[in-house]
């Protein structure tokens, strides 16, 4: 990729994750990324690791980035758009906060500026994550590009509609939470069943990845899939129809809409 400048507010677990997938692919160099934090200790380590420029103010980053990418939590995204609005042209700001939708950002954010809502997922720190963008009107097709293969280093992009992102947040952004509890469930009842706590962890993690990858590689539906190891009368039956009992299925939708009404309920307190 042609050198493309950019500039990250915020270099949290995300935001670093996002600079180091960056560089480490080479879809950027790393002098033409600038970090800032108000943790001058947490930038200084993530400079170090990723040969970015420390950048000592928001003015000096913005006055030396075309792309700002603002990984900070949604509290304190309005009071930073307040700072950082009057020194804004016409550079493309990104949003990784959760809730706050592209018709408040571009409120806040002189005309000039294109804007974009992203949002990753935790697995995004080790390249694996599931990445949703929305895009502004009046961002170029060019930008839009080059910022979806930036975070293609990181992750699989989609691009969604600005009315999804919020189900996005609830599904994929907070999607990983539930797979951590039932792979903490699936770990406890093999120890309960008997298993040594080694065992179970390591023959629940494989299955939970291995299923993921057969979802993926095969292109069934996961209905076909759980058919095809489930024999008449036997213990995967026995399993599922206790699970359906339960209510998991249910509970795991309740979940996703719950989470999804708790991002709207964000975006209208901003």
């Amino acid at each position: 990729m042609d050198q493309w400048t950019i500039g990250i507010v915020g270099v949290g677990a995300m935001g670093s994750a996002l600079v180091k997938g960056f560089v480490s692919s080479g879809s950027v160099a790393a002098q033409a990324v600038g970090l800032y934090d108000i943790d001058r200790e947490r930038v200084g380590k993530v400079a170090q690791e990723t040969g970015c420029r420390i950048v000592p103010t928001l003015a000096d980053l913005v006055g030396t980035s075309r792309c700002i990418i603002l990984a900070v939590k949604p509290q304190q995204l309005p009071k930073l758009l307040k700072i950082i609005a009057p020194k804004l042209e016409d550079h493309l700001v990104v949003s990784l906060a959760a809730g706050i939708d592209l018709n408040f950002l571009q409120q806040q954010l002189p005309a000039g500026c294109e804007v974009a809502r992203v949002m990753p997922n935790t697995p995004a720190l080790i390249g694996h994550g599931a990445i949703a963008v929305s895009f502004a009107a009046n961002v170029s097709d060019e930008r839009q590009g080059r910022l979806c293969r930036l975070l293609e280093s990181v992750g699989s992009v989609v691009v969604v509609a600005e009315t999804q992102m919020n189900a996005v947040t609830a599904l994929s952004g907070s999607g990983p939470a539930y797979v951590y509890l039932m792979l903490e469930s699936l770990i406890s009842a093999g120890v309960t069943a008997g298993l040594s706590r080694q065992v179970s962890r390591q023959l629940a993690l494989e299955t939970v990845i291995g299923a993921a990858k057969m979802v993926k590689s095969s292109g069934e539906h996961p209905a076909v899939l759980a058919a095809q190891v489930t024999s008449p009368g036997g213990t995967t039956a026995a399993g599922l129809r206790v699970l359906e009992a339960k209510g998991v299925r249910s509970g795991i939708i309740e979940a996703v809409l719950a989470a999804k009404a708790r991002a709207e309920e964000m975006g209208r307190d901003s």
